[in-house]
C-alpha cells in the first residue's frame, strides 16, 4: 500500500486514486490465497 501511496501521491485527493478505493478494489478482486509481489532495485520498489 505504501508503494501505491508513493506512486499516486500527487493524485490521492482524486476519488479515483484514493487509498480507500484501492483497498476496496483489492478486497473485491483478491481471491483466497492471493498474494502480491513487489520487486526492488536496491531499496527502490520497481514493480
Amino acid at each position: 500500500m505504501v508503494v501505491c501511496e508513493q506512486v499516486y501521491a500527487d493524485r490521492l485527493t482524486d476519488p479515483f486514486f484514493a487509498m480507500a478505493r484501492f483497498v476496496d478494489l483489492l478486497r473485491q478482486h483478491a481471491a483466497p490465497g492471493w498474494e502480491a509481489v513487489v520487486g526492488y532495485d536496491g531499496a527502490a520498489p520497481v514493480g
